[in-house]
This record gives C-alpha cells, structure tokens and sequence, in this order.
C-alpha cells in the first residue's frame, strides 16, 4: 500500500493550514476575553500581594547583603497576569526553576533565577568581578551553581514567609526544580499565573528573579488580598451621610394624635344629629397616641399644670 501523499493533497493541506491561521489573525475573529485580568481590578484584587513583594524587596536586600558582601539593588517590575502556556515559553534554557508547597494553601509556586542572575551570583559569591565569562546559552548549570542558590533560596524563602505574615500564615517548602521549561508538564495552559518580576543587580551584572502563584491557589483568601482602602473610604463617607440624614431626621416635625373614645352609632341616627345632642362616650384607662397615623405608646388621659394631657405608659403592643 502506496502511504505516500500525493502532491495535490500536500497542497491542499498547506491550504487549509494557512486558512486556519488566517482566521486566527484576524482581528474580527471573535476571542475569548477575561474581564478579571484587566490592570485596574488586577490591582484591585491582588493589592496585598504587591504589598507582600513591597515587604519581601526590603528585607531580602539586607539578607542577600549578609551572604553576598557586596551592595544589592533590587527593583520590582509591575505583576502581571500570564497563562501557564505563555509565562513556559518565555523562560529560557536554562533556567534555575523552583517549584514550591506554599502552606496550609493547596497547589504548586514557583520561583525562577535567569541564568544570567545565577552565574552573577555565583561570581560574585567567589569574590569574583560578577561579568559572565563565555557563552551562557544551552549550558546547564553546575553542582557549585546549584548550591549557591540553593542558599540564596533558602534566604527568600524566609524573607518570603515573614513578608507573608501581616496577610496570611503561610510557609515556602521546595519541592523539585528544573531548568528547563519544557519539562514542566504539570502547568494547564489555561490556568493563570500571578508574575513577579525582580530585577537583581550585583556588581558586574544581574538578571531577574520572577515569582509565580496560581491564582487558582489564592482564591481561599482572595477577601484578604483586595484593595480595603477604598470600601474603608466608602465607610467613611456613608457614616459622615448617616449623621447629617441622623440629624435631619431628628429635627423633622411629626403630627401625634390621640383617640381618647371610640363609639359604634347607626347612620341613621348620624344624619338625624341636631345642636346641643349629647352623645355618651366612655373613656377608657389606656389611649393610643399615634404619630403620623403610627400607633406607638399607650397613654393615660388627664390634666396637667391646668392643660389636659396625656401620660406615656409604654409603648404599643403590636402583638
């Protein structure tokens, strides 16, 4: 059996593909679109996590000064919001990739040192001048490399886990590594990444730490996370609105009534009423009075300082 395409099928299928990514390019084509990555309820959302990072940046600096004997700038880069697929391809081979438990949450961080930053550190860790010294692509790193970030790892980590403390208890433990991407399998392409970047400078060089959290694993405390400066001014505002509504309220005029007796009489005897008729009532021990048609307290009829009056006894019973 001939399995050998023919030329016109070839070519018909070079058709289609090309068809296909046609259509992908097109900007009418309609796309799925996320209206929870959008910059301003990014920020919103993840307010405490810049914080954290905030925290992080101030504390790391000086551990990474007591290892290192040299000065250390670390400069932060705006987070972003990246797909498992996208934030894969745009790391390089090779990469010092670690994947981390970040307890009591469920699900898998991951913190990256560039090769550029490894070799700097390691340099400069040596007493050396911190330039890299050859080609650095392709080249998987050394046992030596290995250790040395091991130990700058395990600084972070526990720089991390105090920046972490005022938001939410929680404990960076290393789980593997990798460095390169493409072994990491477990990252859904659809699932988002919270993206951190770092820059780290060292004398001679520097490269970038980027940290990486699911979002999927910060949903359980997403209510602490959030931007509760602007509800709190919200609060504000709507205690400063309930006091004036208060006092206007307050000092608005109300008409209170009283029905002293109430008697049952026939229409016929009402249309034959005539001047000085006297009409029997009994005046019972309790009144209602009622304020604005409402009836609220029960009252006692009588006179006071010479002016009839009323005695609140207690509120009505509605029962």
């Amino acid at each position: 059996m001939n399995d050998v395409l023919k030329q016109e099928e070839i070519d018909e299928l070079l058709s289609k593909e090309d068809s296909d990514s046609i259509v992908d390019q097109d900007p009418a084509f309609p796309r799925e679109y996320d209206f929870s990555i959008q910059p301003g309820l990014l920020q919103h959302r993840f307010y405490k996590i810049e914080k954290i990072y905030e925290r992080f940046m101030r504390k790391a600096k000086v551990s990474l000064l007591s290892i290192m004997k040299k000065t250390i700038e670390l400069n932060a880069k705006p987070m972003t919001l990246v797909n498992g697929k996208d934030f894969l391809s745009a790391l390089s081979v090779p990469t010092n990739i670690n994947i981390l438990k970040l307890n009591p949450l469920k699900g898998n961080a991951i913190i990256c040192f560039d090769a550029c930053l490894v070799y700097t550190l390691v340099e400069n860790y040596f007493g050396g001048d911190g330039k890299i010294h050859g080609n650095i692509e392709r080249r998987n790193f050394t046992l030596t490399e290995y250790r040395i970030i091991d130990r700058v790892l395990k600084i972070i980590l526990q720089d991390l886990n105090t920046a972490w403390e005022e938001v939410h208890t929680v404990k960076y433990e290393p789980s593997s590594k990798e460095s390169d991407p493409n072994m990491i399998t477990w990252i859904q392409p659809h699932e988002f990444f919270l993206i951190k970047k770092i820059r780290v400078e060292l004398e001679g060089g520097g490269g970038d730490i980027i940290f990486a959290l699911p979002v999927s694993m910060l949903d359980p405390i997403k209510s602490k996370l959030e931007n509760n400066s602007e509800s709190t001014e919200k609060m504000q505002n709507n205690d400063a609105w309930m006091a004036a509504l208060q006092y206007e309220i307050l000092e608005a005029s109300v008409d209170i009534g009283c029905i002293l007796a109430k008697k049952k009489i026939k229409i016929k005897d009402v249309v034959n009423f005539k001047s000085d008729d006297i009409i029997p009532i009994e005046i019972s021990d309790i009144s209602l009075l009622k304020i604005n048609g409402i009836p609220v307290y029960d009252v006692k009829f009588g006179t006071h300082e010479g002016n009839y009056a009323v005695k609140i006894v207690g509120k009505f019973d509605r029962k």
